[in-house]
């Protein structure tokens, strides 16, 4: 399989659209209680059909583009914007009572692409990378601004957007793209060391 990483998450979203989403979203009250899943379950479901399209198709659109870069970027990325986002809803305030959305997700594997982009890329790429930082940090000035999501639609009244949630998993993507390429440049380094100069 071309890409095992992007087909896990999407597979996981999928078992999640089938099961009941009350079982599966983040409920404070509820992880108290021992139902830690919910800190991911939350994840991957969603308020409404347009929010769970919009953010799973970022998702999993930014994970097959790191991916195909880079597998084990992509699982770094991913995980690491996983982790984030559920500390960030669980323990970073404002306190969430309730959260559902892919949104932090889809920050953290965009920002993984970006970070790998700028890290690795040509100067074409390079230059996207910084594009896409750009319109990033205006989605989420905006949001912190207005309260109300820019892509996913109207949210019901009671969901205020988690742009904490969004910034975690962003600075986790990109902690763990650039942690990555760092190891990549040292091993080749230290793979160039070995060989006789010509």
């Amino acid at each position: 399989m071309r890409f095992p990483v992007t087909a896990a998450l999407l597979a996981a979203a999928l078992a999640a659209l089938c099961a009941p989403a009350e079982l599966l979203a983040y409920d404070r009250a509820a992880v108290g209680r021992g139902e830690l899943w919910r800190l991911f379950g939350g994840q991957l479901v969603h308020w409404t059909g347009r929010q769970a399209a919009v953010d799973l198709a970022a998702a999993a659109a930014a994970c097959a583009a790191l991916e195909r870069r880079s597998r084990g970027t992509a699982a770094a990325a991913l995980l690491a914007a996983l982790a984030a986002v559920a500390a960030a809803v669980h323990w970073a305030p404002p306190a969430f009572e309730r959260y559902r959305g892919s949104s932090g997700l889809a920050a953290g594997l965009v920002a993984a692409l970006c970070t790998n982009l700028l890290i690795t890329g040509g100067r074409a790429a390079r230059a996207l990378a910084a594009v896409l930082f750009l319109l990033f940090a205006a989605k989420l000035a905006r949001e912190a601004a207005t309260g109300a999501a820019l892509a996913a639609g109207p949210l019901p009244e009671t969901v205020a957007v988690a742009t904490g949630a969004h910034l975690a998993g962003a600075l986790a993507g990109a902690a763990a793209a650039a942690l990555a390429a760092l190891r990549r440049a040292r091993a080749q380094r230290e793979g160039n060391r070995g060989r006789p100069i010509e």
